[in-house]
Formats: C-alpha cells, structure tokens, sequence
C-alpha cells in the first residue's frame, strides 16, 4: 500500500513538473503581455495601463440615473418602490476605449484573467463603500446551460468569485437558474429586452434567499433588464434588498454599436 502511494505521489510529481515545463515552453514562445498596451507583463493590465484607467465613485438609481453616492443606500427621489426590484446599480468604470476592449476579450475571445481582475477592483469597492454593508452575498447572472456549454465559462461568475474573495462574500451560483434560453440583448430596445428575458430565471434555493440580501453581478448593465429580472425573482422569494453591480454601464446605443 505503501509503495503505491509512493508510485502516484512520483506520477503526480511527474506531472505537475510537465505542466511547469510546457508553460514556461509557452511563455518563451509566446511572452505574456499587456491586453492594452502590448508590453511584457505577467498580469493580463500592466500597472501602467491599470493606474491609467478611469474609475467611477457612485451608483445610479435605475429609474431616474441620478446619481447615488457610497454611502448612500437607496435614490434620493424615492425610486425604490412599485415594480423597480434593484435599489441601485454600481458601475466600476466609464464604457471608455479600454473597458470596451478589456469586456470583448472577456465576453468573446477567453481572456478569463480579465475577470480576475475587475473582480478585483469590485470587491475592493464592495469592502469599502457603506451603501453594500448590510449584504450578505453576490450572485452571478446565470448562462443557459447550452450559452455555457458555447463558451465554457460564465464571465460574471468569474467576476463575481474574485470580488468575494476581496469583500469576503460568499457567491451563490446555484440559487437563482436561468430557466429560459433567451436570444443576446445586443440588438433589442428597451422594451424588447425586458420582454426577452421575463420568465427566464427562477429561484432555485428560496430558504437561501429569505431575509437576505444580495448583489447580482453582470459584466455590463444596459437597460438593467436582466438584473431586474433577477432581483424580481429574488424579491418574490423573500429577499431583503437587492443591487447591482458590474463593470460598465453602456448606453443601449453604445451596446448595439459595440456588441456588448
């Protein structure tokens, strides 16, 4: 028994220094680089490009878009009640050139440590701004399960587990489900958006979800129709507060230009 344990210990070892092997191979072939400036890095944004980017510093209500600032919970112009499920929406960034060009690489072409890195900057915002300290977790906009089997990995599920690991927050994956497989919102008006996804997620875990609040996380929010959607189900089961919060918050025009 012994000198079995011994053998896969060997043949893991074995392995591991392969995979060592083959990614340094990699990186001498292929060096790792800025997703920006094209500079040799190790992070997917250098620090020079990352110190360069513009941030925001407030949330908007998504009825009015006035502005709400951290530590403020809820609009100023009573926009939180009747059929308006999210108290606020938090945005990182402007929709600017290198945001734009950071999300494409995420949403389309795999660059999954783009993720890692606005969940970064999320959490810390999570961790520090007053109007999240009463929340209890984050929960990813979920993907049909055929849209995940496409593109193998859900980019606001990456978001979300590296803001949980700033603002120590759990993430919930499996307590709200897409339920509907829904065309891409890129295209469609307002109207059209909200239509598209009604009826598409459900609430899987209502005793997870009674009492609590939670941040639905989204790589962008145009319309915030998705994110309503959710927060919608959330409330029916009972949830306490619900917000938003992603990378960019695009005009419907800019995210029929972009697609995104």
């Amino acid at each position: 028994m012994q000198d079995e344990f011994s053998d896969r210990e060997r043949s893991n070892s074995l392995i591991d220094l392969l995979k060592t092997i083959w990614r340094d191979f990699i990186d001498f072939l292929f060096p790792p680089s800025c997703q920006l400036c094209g500079k040799f890095s190790e992070k997917v944004v250098c620090d020079e490009c990352a110190n360069a980017l513009e941030t925001l510093d407030a949330g908007y209500c998504p009825v009015c878009e006035r502005k709400i600032p951290a530590d403020i919970k809820l609009c100023p112009g009573g926009h939180h009640d009747g059929d308006n499920y999210i108290d606020f929406v938090r945005p990182l960034a402007p929709f600017d050139s290198p945001h734009r060009e950071l999300i494409h690489l995420l949403k389309y072409s795999g660059v999954v440590d783009v993720a890692k890195f606005f969940g970064e900057k999320i959490g810390e915002i999570v961790r520090n701004e007053l109007h999240f300290s009463d929340y209890d977790a984050f929960i990813p906009v979920p993907l049909h399960k055929n849209r995940h089997r496409e593109r193998r990995y859900n980019q606001a599920e990456l978001i979300a587990e590296a803001a949980s690991k700033r603002a120590k927050l759990p993430v919930l994956k499996d307590v709200v489900v897409r339920v509907r497989h829904t065309k891409s919102q890129t295209k469609l008006s307002a109207n059209e958006r909200r239509a598209n996804v009604r009826g598409a997620f459900a609430v899987v875990k209502p005793d997870e979800v009674a009492g609590r609040s939670f941040i639905v996380v989204d790589d962008v929010v145009t319309t915030g129709a998705t994110t309503s959607e959710i927060a919608k189900e959330l409330r029916k089961a009972g949830a306490k507060n619900v917000c938003a919060i992603c990378i960019a918050h695009p005009t419907r025009d800019e995210s029929k230009r972009y697609s995104i």
